[in-house]
């Protein structure tokens, strides 16, 4: 799967790394202890990921000035091999950043915003499927929806929940 459709010409909001899966590469559901003890893994994927994004977001940047101007931010002209070189670190993180994504998927685990750091995990809640929702700002999984229903759909996980 390819990251930024074509060379990272949309870094819309949340990024767009791997295109979405239909459905998690893990088959079984995670309880609520199940998903709550990943956090600390995906906690460190996130930060990289988030990492990576803002770097991608920079290159881009560096690489559109390069293209529009020939000149650097310092005033210097622009060689060709140095927009390529940009151009190439684009791709590694890039590449770096599918890693990521293809081993959260490995766990389970769907990134629904790269900036928000929003992940869903396939999840059982009182005998139902259900998708776990996390942000990385939570300190737990707080929230979850119906498999079926987006994330609008989110609903507080019940207090009396183990």
């Amino acid at each position: 799967m390819q990251v930024f459709a074509e060379g990272c010409k949309s870094l819309g909001r949340g990024g767009a790394f791997l295109a979405k899966e239909e459905s998690s590469s893990r088959s079984s559901r995670l309880s609520l202890q199940e998903a709550n003890a990943l956090l600390p893994q995906l906690r460190e994927l996130v930060d990289r990921l988030q990492a990576i994004h803002q770097e991608v977001q920079e290159q881009f940047v560096q690489v559109e000035r390069m293209r529009l101007r020939g000149y650097s931010k310092d005033g210097n002209v622009i060689y060709l091999f140095q927009e390529d070189e940009a151009r190439g670190q684009i791709q590694r993180l890039v590449a770096e950043g599918n890693r990521i994504i293809r081993k959260m998927q490995a766990m389970g685990c769907e990134i629904l915003d790269i900036e928000e750091g929003l992940v869903d995990m396939p999840g059982e809640l009182s005998g139902k499927p259900v998708m776990f929702l996390w942000s990385r700002e939570e300190p737990w999984v707080m929230y979850y929806h119906d498999v079926k229903d987006g994330v609008e759909a989110r609903k507080r996980v019940p207090l009396d929940v183990n």
